[in-house]
């Protein structure tokens, strides 16, 4: 048997007389195959044993500690707040109608930091963290939206919002490897969206963007950095795709947010 090992016996080998000498031609295979086989796993890109590392244990808490942790990152009235979205809100979410849009309008003109008139709120639509919202008027917000105000959350006159867009001011922290990331907490940063915005249906704002005035989002969006006046932007990350017609500069003159 050669030192390389094939896979049958040559006929014109001589037979191995001694058990050591077995023992050896084995060794000597079993060396020169380890290496050979290594080889051949390389090539294949069979994965790495280390690929497969576990988590870090999460730290054990109590129901009573976690509902502590939060509360202590809220003042009174923004605990009240939350606690009259999840209770009062969920009964106006579904009424159909003109009653639901006029009680809803009512409601979130309570709770929100600001409220310059009314608009239009369809039905299923959620916020959380209303103290942080602020909203001008003539604005339609279609149906299963989800608005974030945690880390400040501004809304301009006349804007369009398609059903099931996602717009939140606060997201995970990632950043620390040694615990699991709903360990970590919160980064906010504050939603701008300007005047005569219209956001596609699906879309999806994250934290810190600025969407300027006359800004079009395509449906399906994922707007990850600042837009520019009257600029229409889609794709996931969002980019500039066209450009809108600017109004008079009669109309804008009044307006810096749309120079």
């Amino acid at each position: 048997m050669s030192a390389e090992g094939t896979s049958s016996p040559r006929l014109d080998a001589a037979p191995e007389s001694t058990t050591s000498s077995k023992q050896a031609a084995g060794r000597d295979a079993g060396q020169a195959s380890a290496p050979a086989a290594g080889h051949d796993a390389a090539q294949t890109g069979a994965p790495a044993a280390e690929h497969d590392v576990a988590l870090p244990p999460a730290p054990t808490t109590t129901a009573g500690a976690q509902i502590r942790r939060f509360l202590g990152t809220i003042t009174l009235r923004q605990a009240i707040v939350l606690y009259a979205e999840e209770w009062i809100g969920s009964l106006l979410r579904g009424i159909p109608s003109m009653l639901g849009f006029a009680l809803r309008a009512w409601f979130y003109r309570l709770l929100f930091a600001h409220w310059g008139g009314f608009g239009f709120i369809c039905r299923n639509v959620n916020f959380i963290h209303s103290y942080g919202i602020r909203i001008g008027r003539n604005y339609h917000i279609n149906t299963g939206c989800l608005f974030d105000g945690r880390g400040g959350l501004t809304i301009g006159d006349n804007v369009l919002i398609g059903p099931n867009v996602v717009i939140v001011s606060s997201q995970h922290h990632w950043s620390d490897p040694s615990l699991p990331i709903i360990q970590q907490g919160h980064r906010s940063a504050p939603i701008v969206i300007g005047d005569d915005v219209w956001i596609g249906a699906n879309s999806v704002v994250t934290p810190g963007v600025t969407i300027a005035t006359g800004t079009v989002v395509g449906s399906g969006s994922v707007v990850t950095k600042s837009t520019e006046p009257y600029t229409i932007v889609a794709g996931v990350p969002a980019r500039v795709i066209g450009r809108r017609e600017r109004p008079p500069a009669s109309a804008t003159a009044s307006d810096p947010a749309a120079r």
